[in-house]
């Protein structure tokens, strides 16, 4: 299949249709679209504007809905454990990038000769700074490039488009067909906005551009986690009394997001903990209201009220109980 509605470079996708995707004598073999992986360093992004059919996500050992974006650019979830490190090798992946507000886990990555980059973003959209990294990122980096959030679904694969529509590899229009193929819910209004609105940035302006790439970045310690989650809480709070909508009076709130930032914010928690006679109990804890609130973001996402009403009791509950505990009692 060859699409090339903006007139650019195009690339051919030879179909067979393979539910798989495997490495074998150099080429990779993603939802029965084959390419070859790009190993060159620097300047990695096509001159010209490409335009790919958005291919279906595929799940691999290890690492969910992963969709290869452009030439040597895919999104997907968070690679986990072994198999997940092993499976981004196997496609010959150079380059990870995340966009999650957890750890990465570098070592993992440099134990296979990946490079790992950590530009977290937030469910409500994408900055501008943030932007000018992503882009420097597809352009210079070495290909093939795995952009991943926590799911998949909405962060990394809105990040890895904007970064590439500003190196002008793809078009706005490309974008927003590939995150309707990966699944990206209308419920992250903000990063829609961004899929839609960016534009190319002159490699001048680029270039001066001061890069923040690290391995790891910084992000809120427990005192800001806590600080974020108890806002976020806050605003569920009014969208479930609005019956799981927008108020009135806050036309902003998008429950959906609220959900998934209530989440990732439980997740880093987690990763830097208060110091408490019983840590591993409260890592669990906080784990485990982390799972609740994803369970609430999927509710919401599908427009399930009731299940909604349910997976909010019991993040509430978990609120509860580890205040009990934890911090009513310092």
């Amino acid at each position: 299949m060859i699409r090339d509605p903006a007139g650019g470079i195009r690339y051919i996708l030879r179909m067979n249709r393979t539910a798989a995707m495997m490495a074998l004598a150099g080429v990779v073999v993603l939802g029965g679209c084959a390419f070859e992986p790009e190993t060159s360093a620097g300047a990695g992004a096509p001159a010209a504007t490409a335009a790919l059919a958005p291919i279906t996500p595929t799940t691999l050992p290890g690492v969910p809905n992963v969709m290869l974006i452009s030439d040597g650019v895919y999104s997907g979830g968070v690679p986990e454990g072994d198999a997940g490190f092993d499976t981004l090798k196997a496609l010959g992946v150079r380059t990870v990038v995340s966009v999650d507000a957890a750890r990465p886990d570098v070592e993992a990555a440099e134990a296979r000769g990946m490079r790992y980059v950590h530009v977290p973003v937030e469910y409500a959209g994408i900055s501008r700074g943030e932007q000018m990294n992503l882009a420097r990122a597809m352009r210079d980096l070495l290909r093939p490039i795995y952009v991943h959030c926590h799911h998949g679904k909405h962060r990394g694969p809105a990040a890895a488009v904007v970064g590439l529509e500003l190196t002008g590899e793809i078009t706005p229009a490309y974008a927003e067909e590939a995150l309707t193929s990966v699944g990206t819910s209308p419920n992250y209004p903000g990063l829609w906005a961004c899929a839609r609105d960016a534009e190319v940035v002159p490699p001048s302006e680029l270039d001066a551009w001061k890069a923040d790439l690290p391995a790891v970045a910084e992000v809120s310690d427990f005192v800001g986690a806590m600080a974020g989650l108890d806002r976020a809480f806050d605003r569920l709070g009014l969208a479930r009394e609005a019956g799981w909508g927008a108020p009135a009076d806050h036309p902003d709130l998008a429950p959906v997001s609220l959900a998934g930032q209530t989440a990732d914010l439980l997740r880093v928690a987690a990763e830097h903990p208060k110091r408490v006679d019983d840590e591993t109990a409260f890592v669990e804890a906080l784990r485990v209201a982390s799972e609740r609130a994803s369970t609430l973001e999927r509710a919401l996402d599908a427009g399930d009220t009731d299940a909604a009403e349910t997976s909010w009791a019991a993040l509430s509950r978990s609120c509860k109980d580890c205040h009990a505990v934890y911090r009513n009692h310092d």
